[in-house]
């Protein structure tokens, strides 16, 4: 199992960006950068446009929007964002709630934030204000499907970066998540195939209740790689009864490489009161980009 494995000593990519951006002058400014391209039901496509010159580099977006009220669940409001560069889906968000708080815990990114009926989201992985790229040539779409109506106040920004020298960036590293969601989890099923490709360095599990189940097994190509009781698992009431697999004590040097696999299975033992109900696992790590 000793392949499946992988470690790194590399800085964090907030670290050295953060270097990076006080060794080399630039200018910064906030530009609000889409146009609505089609909405249909309860969803909205957006496409963004971004500056093809050479020397501008973006990162930091963010959707501002109104709900016409106040103190609104995020999670009631917006069922799906989904962003798509150059037809590759790199960031899809289900459960924003958790994805942003557990985010924010593990990385540092930015949260949800709201003003009165104004709520900001700030967008994850190569689009996050830990990263930071130029996107010269690449097409972007943003998927938001809403649960009940469509907001159409709504406006992409981001912060726009002109270096003033020739630059080489210190990373093209980004941490992505991704999800999947298990329709009507039942005692009955016990066994869930994960669609994960990326390198990973927690799992997690959102729907579950600590007292619902009694064991947690992930198995790789068949074989046995963690069997745990659920009590030595972590446990985060505070992010809605979200469970986390964490595959190092420390998050900076160690990740599980699901693309080297065939198969990757997360196996529970249900306790007799587990309702039908819908269940989210995810995966956060981090890819190579562009």
């Amino acid at each position: 199992m000793s392949h499946y494995i992988q470690s790194t000593c590399q800085e964090s990519n907030a670290e050295t960006l953060k270097q990076f951006l006080l060794n080399n002058d630039h200018i910064t400014r906030t530009v609000s950068i889409f146009s609505i391209v089609d909405i249909s039901q309860n969803t909205m496509k957006l496409e963004v446009k971004l500056s093809p010159h050479y020397d501008y580099y973006y990162n930091d977006f963010f959707l501002s929007m109104n709900t016409s009220q106040t103190a609104v669940d995020i999670n009631n409001f917006i069922k799906l964002i989904q962003i798509d560069i150059s037809g590759e889906c790199v960031d899809k968000m289900i459960n924003i709630k958790n994805q942003m708080n557990l985010m924010s815990k593990m990385i540092g990114t930015k949260n949800l934030s709201s003003n009165g009926e104004n709520i900001f989201i700030p967008l994850l992985g190569p689009l996050s204000d830990k990263t930071l790229f130029n996107w010269r040539g690449k097409k972007f779409n943003i998927t938001i499907e809403f649960s009940d109506f469509v907001s159409k106040n709504i406006n992409l920004y981001a912060t726009e970066y002109l270096f003033k020298n020739n630059v080489n960036l210190p990373s093209n590293q980004t941490y992505c998540f991704s999800e999947t969601e298990i329709k009507t989890v039942t005692k009955n099923n016990k066994v869930i195939t994960l669609p994960f490709i990326s390198k990973s360095k927690l799992l997690y599990l959102i729907g579950l209740k600590k007292t619902e189940i009694t064991n947690l097994k992930l198995y790789f190509d068949g074989n046995e790689f963690i069997n745990l009781p659920i009590e030595i698992l972590e446990y985060k009431t505070e992010l809605s009864d979200l469970i986390m697999i964490k595959f190092s004590n420390s998050f900076k040097d160690m990740y599980i490489d699901f693309s080297k696999m065939d198969r990757i299975a997360l196996a529970f033992e249900c306790s007799n009161n587990l309702e039908s109900q819908n269940l989210i696992i995810g995966s956060l790590g981090f890819k190579d980009f562009i």
